[in-house]
């Protein structure tokens, strides 16, 4: 049985970090804008980057345990990703939802208030766990 590990937060609060310490294939979408080591983020390429995230988890959890993080601020965010237990050709796996409160300071140039604007949007998802 494959797993799915959703790691979800605000800018900074640790999901990169944490989703790297798991041990398993790690996807976001941050790494559709990185070129040749560098973060180059555009905000018309945003819904790319994401589709891009999901693409790459739906085909590798056939095969491997995948962790995806982004902050999925709204459930909404991540329906898709929960909606693949649905899908009838897809092998059963196991899910778990994890949301990151720390505060390292984030990697990315987030404004302040972007930041603001996604805390006040907020919705936990039952059953997840906080760390």
């Amino acid at each position: 049985m494959r797993k799915l590990t959703i790691v979800r937060g605000l800018p900074g609060s640790g999901k990169s970090t944490l989703a790297k310490s798991i041990g398993v294939l790690h996807v976001e979408a941050d790494m559709f804008h990185m070129q040749d080591g560098e973060y180059k983020w555009k905000g018309g390429r945003v819904k790319y980057g994401h589709q891009w995230c999901y693409d790459t988890v739906r085909h590798n959890l056939m095969y491997v345990d995948v962790v995806v993080s982004n902050t999925f601020t709204q459930l909404w965010e991540m329906q898709k990703y929960l909606d693949l237990y649905d899908e009838v050709d897809y092998p059963t796996f196991e899910l778990e939802v994890i949301k990151c409160t720390g505060d390292y300071g984030t990697i990315y140039p987030v404004p302040q208030e972007a930041i603001d604007k996604m805390a006040n949007r907020w919705e936990d998802y039952e059953g997840e766990v906080i760390v």
